[in-house]
């Protein structure tokens, strides 16, 4: 399945990094492996889909494959942040290489001033709020992906009723 131009122009190298660095910054100082990275990286501009405010991208009845999308280019975005030192990475026993945000993230997120990226910052700050409300948050959003991927593929099936 190829990306659709509105989901290329949102997951670009450089789009995927700016939300990796606004929702490492507001969940700093934890830290966050590649999938936790790449489900905020979804529901930051899907956050409705988690309960929350509006969503910030368009929503398709397809738009959860942007989650898979999203997490090939977070390896290259995650490339291109450590080099301007926007985050750094951290080696996790348990989870292996983990990602927060580095010295200079906070004064780039500051730097952030128009009114996406406002927004941006908003619904961060609401996916860390709820993650802090409840420790099984993530887990959740998470169960979410698995549910639509396999109802995606029953009504994608041969011979399915759709």
């Amino acid at each position: 399945m190829s990306a659709s131009p509105s989901q290329d122009l949102f997951n670009g190298v450089l789009e995927t990094g700016m939300r990796s660095v606004v929702v490492l910054n507001e969940f700093s100082p934890m830290e966050l492996d590649r999938e936790q990275l790449g489900l905020l990286d979804y529901f930051v501009v899907h956050s409705s889909q988690a309960g929350g405010p509006e969503d910030m991208h368009p929503t398709y009845k397809s738009s959860f494959t942007e989650y898979h999308v999203r997490r090939r280019r977070i390896d290259d975005s995650v490339k291109m942040l450590i080099r301007l030192r926007l985050i750094e990475v951290v080696a996790d026993p348990k989870r292996g290489v983990c990602f927060r945000a580095g010295d200079d993230a906070p004064g780039f997120v500051d730097l952030l001033s128009s009114p996406y990226n406002r927004e941006l910052v908003d619904r961060a700050r609401w996916l860390r709020s709820r993650h802090q409300e409840d420790s099984g948050f993530l887990a959740g959003l998470r169960q979410k992906i698995e549910r639509w991927v396999v109802e995606f593929q029953q009504r994608e099936a041969p011979g399915s009723a759709q």
